[in-house]
């Protein structure tokens, strides 16, 4: 039998604290207390006996019923320490959400200890170039190009203000291996398909293009396409980061490929996909987080599914929270051969 994941009494206690102040405080939850099993049974039995919350009840809730009830909302927007943001995710589901930047910065952080490249590269206060569509970060214009300086905000450089990588022309190409060259980011953030469709540019045209420390895909699931393509320009480590706007930095890969559980700011349930056909190690994504005052989040299903062989021993020698092997995609992309085989 393979070794069990190892979790640190804090993460119990995070685990705890979760579950007590959505039951008690945040409304959407009221109606779970039946389901808790009580103090007498384990964290885990307690947290497999409750409801699973999909995203589409989660967006009937959104964004303000995830906040304790006694937190006032519209002062901590006043003093700016939360604000009211619209997700755009690759899939076109659209949430608003309440954004409390220092979390998500803490989450992120802690995700770097989870892989060697991003522990040692000194990152917290470096420039970042960041290449993905602009519903998602920066600023949106499709209709005439912005500027460095409209695309620069203190350490980062949005290299694209479009909605698509379809409508850059040949210019704005050649504007990004000009600007990767002038801002010289310690790290190129990017969503694996913009980031393939620039790479391919490179490669056709025999251009060089400034190599950051380390290139972080985000935002979408890498094909191996689009990291052929990545890999033939761009020669420094390529990381790949889990989570979501509304989650947090969930998993980050470690250099050896697979993706560890950021264990200090959430916990996840890796539930069985249920259906015949499946394979008996792919597994929907259920992440409660912790020590956000602003979004309580309890069982959130996040759309996701993982292939996990449940094997807890990694080559990279980190042995807390949970390891999957690769992440499979959407829940609503899945699809079927012929024969009746699962397709993630």
């Amino acid at each position: 039998m393979s070794p069990q994941p190892v979790f640190r009494e804090a993460y119990f206690k995070n685990c705890i604290k979760t579950l007590e102040i959505a039951l008690q405080r945040v409304p959407p939850y009221q109606s779970w207390r039946p389901y808790d099993l009580g103090s007498s049974y384990t964290v885990d039995e307690r947290f497999q006996a409750l409801p699973i919350l999909s995203k589409d009840e989660y967006k009937r809730f959104s964004p303000d019923c995830f906040v304790p009830v006694e937190r006032d909302i519209r002062e901590a927007i006043e003093r700016g320490e939360i604000e009211y943001v619209i997700t755009n995710g690759i899939s076109g589901e659209k949430i608003k959400i309440l954004w409390y930047q220092s979390w998500w910065d803490k989450t992120e952080q802690a995700s770097w200890a989870l892989n060697a490249h991003t522990s040692t590269a000194h990152l917290g206060k470096h420039r970042e170039a960041i290449l993905t569509s602009a519903l998602c970060v920066g600023v949106l214009s499709d209709d005439y190009d912005l500027s460095f300086d409209e695309r620069k905000n203190d350490r980062f450089l949005y290299l694209n203000e479009k909605s698509s990588p379809l409508l850059w022309q040949k210019h704005h190409f050649e504007r990004i291996v000009a600007e990767l060259q002038r801002f010289k980011p310690l790290v190129l953030e990017a969503n694996p398909s913009f980031l393939s469709r620039f790479a391919r540019f490179i490669t056709k045209n025999h251009l060089h293009v400034f190599q950051p420390s380390l290139v972080l895909l985000t935002y979408e699931l890498p094909s191996l396409f689009d990291l052929q393509d990545i890999r033939q320009v761009f020669n420094c480590p390529i990381c790949n980061s889990y989570g979501s706007t509304e989650a947090g930095h969930i998993f980050m890969e470690c250099e050896f490929g697979r993706f560890h559980q950021n264990t200090t700011w959430c916990r996840v349930d890796l539930e069985p996909l249920e259906l015949e056909c499946t394979s008996a190690d792919i597994y929907r994504i259920i992440v409660t987080t912790f020590n956000n005052p602003w979004g309580v989040l309890l069982r959130y299903d996040t759309g996701d599914l993982c292939k996990s062989t449940k094997d807890f021993v990694c080559r990279c020698g980190r042995q807390e929270g949970l390891i999957i092997d690769r992440l499979e995609g959407r829940t609503r992309n899945l699809t079927m051969t012929v024969d009746g085989k699962l397709v993630t």
